[in-house]
C-alpha cells in the first residue's frame, strides 16, 4: 500500500494552481532535461521517452532567440550539446533550427514541447534561468494558447519575476529555488510563490513540514539514487527529480 502523505499536502493538492499539475497521493515524478540518460536531453526524443517510463512530468529550459522565439536549451550556448557555436540569444530560430545534438536529434521550440505534452498527458516545468524582458507575457501568452496553463509549472531564481508572475497571473503555478537568491520559507511565501526548489541536503523533514504549513511544495535538484529518492517521498517531497526514470522507488 502506497504511504499516505500528511493531510496538509492534500490541501495543497486541491489548490486550483496545481489542480492540473499534481497526481493525487504521491509526489510528482519529473525527468529532468527527459529521459536524457537513453535520450539527448531537452529533445523531442527525450520527453516523449519520458512519458513512454510514466513520467508525470518533464523538465526543460526556455531561452529566446535573437528574433524573440522560445527554443530548449539549457546552456546559455549551443555549444556543449550541439553542432553550433555561440549564444541562443545570438541566433535567429532559422540559424537555431539548423543545429543538430551529438545524436541527430533537432532542438526544439518551446511550442513543440507543449504539443507533445498536451498530446502524452504530461505536466512540463519551465526552468527560467533568467526573467524575460516582457515579465512573462509572450510566454504565458503561449501557454494560454497550447491549452497547456494548467499543466505547467514556472521556476525562476528571481524574486521581482516570481513576484510579477504571481500578482499577472495569481493561476499560474511558479516555483522559486532557494537559498538562491537566500531568503527564508516566509519569504518564498510572501512572493506569492507555491513551491520552493532547494539543494538535497536542505529538504530535510523538519523543512518539508515548515514548508508545507506555509502551503508551499519543495523540490530539490536531482536526484539519481533509489534510496535517497525513497527517503525524499518519505519525508514528505513533494517532486522526485531525476535523470534516470528507471531509479523511482514504486
Amino acid at each position: 500500500m502506497k504511504k499516505i502523505l500528511p493531510a496538509v499536502f492534500f490541501f495543497l493538492l486541491a489548490s486550483s494552481t496545481w489542480a492540473e499539475v499534481w497526481p493525487q497521493g504521491r509526489p510528482l515524478t519529473l525527468a529532468h532535461r527527459g529521459a536524457n540518460r537513453e535520450f539527448d536531453e531537452n529533445t523531442l526524443a527525450a520527453f516523449q521517452r519520458a512519458a513512454e517510463l510514466d513520467a508525470d512530468a518533464v523538465e526543460c529550459d526556455p531561452k529566446l532567440t535573437r528574433d524573440g522565439v522560445y527554443v530548449i536549451m539549457h546552456d546559455f550556448s549551443v555549444d556543449r550539446t550541439t553542432n553550433g557555436h555561440g549564444k541562443v540569444s545570438d541566433l535567429t530560430l532559422e540559424q537555431f533550427r539548423a543545429l543538430r545534438t551529438k545524436h541527430g536529434e533537432q532542438a526544439p521550440t518551446l511550442e513543440e514541447v507543449l504539443k507533445l505534452a498536451q498530446e502524452r498527458g504530461l505536466a512540463v516545468y519551465l526552468d527560467m534561468k533568467t526573467a524575460p524582458p516582457d515579465g512573462g507575457e509572450k510566454l504565458v501568452a503561449m501557454l494560454d494558447a497550447s491549452g497547456m496553463r494548467d499543466r505547467v509549472i514556472v521556476g525562476t531564481y528571481n524574486k521581482k519575476f516570481c513576484r510579477g508572475l504571481k500578482q499577472r497571473w495569481p493561476y499560474l503555478a511558479v516555483e522559486i529555488s532557494w537559498p538562491w537568491p537566500v531568503f527564508t520559507l516566509e519569504g518564498a511565501h510572501k512572493l506569492g510563490a507555491d513551491s520552493v526548489g532547494t539543494l538535497t541536503a536542505f529538504a530535510t523533514k523538519r523543512i518539508v513540514a515548515r514548508a508545507h504549513r506555509l502551503h508551499l511544495h519543495v523540490a530539490t535538484f536531482p536526484v539519481d539514487d533509489t534510496k535517497k529518492l525513497q527517503h525524499q517521498k518519505e519525508i514528505g517531497v513533494d517532486v522526485l527529480q531525476t535523470n534516470d526514470l528507471k531509479l523511482l522507488p514504486k
